[in-house]
């Protein structure tokens, strides 16, 4: 079974699901939640919900193949992570940066290289940017403290940290 999706740069997608193999069951098994842990897995070897990666290979395969690709309009690099399952064998990553192999010396040096490049926590990816009901926080509920952490590293403001070690009495002004 091979699905293709993309998203658009800059707007929120909503996933809904239709079961049309069984009626009664509205939206559930339609593979909403596939979409959110073939994503999440791909990013991050990790699961969203609690599930066995046999759960994301498809019934009657040995493995599964869960692919990415991002590009960044900004530093125009692309990087296209992939990821392997199989029901024998650990998962396998490939990297590619603007179509360069990365070859790392394990899964977890994988992990994290994508976590940098991208500029993102793990926790951050699963609560604020892929939200569902299960792992859903509120910022609005967020300690002060929290919401300032959360703003600060989405807008870089910690670049302006130590203004306050500047003294405007060293620059000096001339008139015209």
């Amino acid at each position: 079974l091979d699905s293709t999706f993309e998203f658009n740069q800059g707007l929120t997608t909503l996933i809904q699901g239709e079961n049309q193999e069984d009626e009664c069951q509205n939206s559930n098994g339609s593979g909403k939640s596939a979409i959110i842990e073939g994503t999440i897995f791909v990013l991050t070897g990790d699961f969203f919900r609690d599930v066995n990666t046999v759960d994301l290979i498809a019934n009657g395969e040995k493995d599964a193949l869960v692919s990415i690709s991002l590009h960044n309009t900004i530093t125009n690099q692309t990087l296209d992570i992939s990821r392997t399952i199989s029901t024998k064998s650990s998962s396998i990553v490939t990297i590619h940066l603007n179509k360069i192999p990365k070859v790392l010396s394990s899964v977890n040096e994988y992990d994290k290289f994508i976590l940098e490049t991208l500029d993102i926590s793990k926790d951050d990816l699963m609560s604020y940017f892929i939200v569902s009901k299960e792992r859903y926080k509120s910022f609005l509920l967020a300690s002060d403290t929290k919401k300032k952490e959360i703003i600060s590293r989405f807008s870089n403001s910690n670049l302006i940290d130590n203004i306050d070690d500047f003294k405007f009495e060293d620059f000096i002004i001339e008139g015209y």
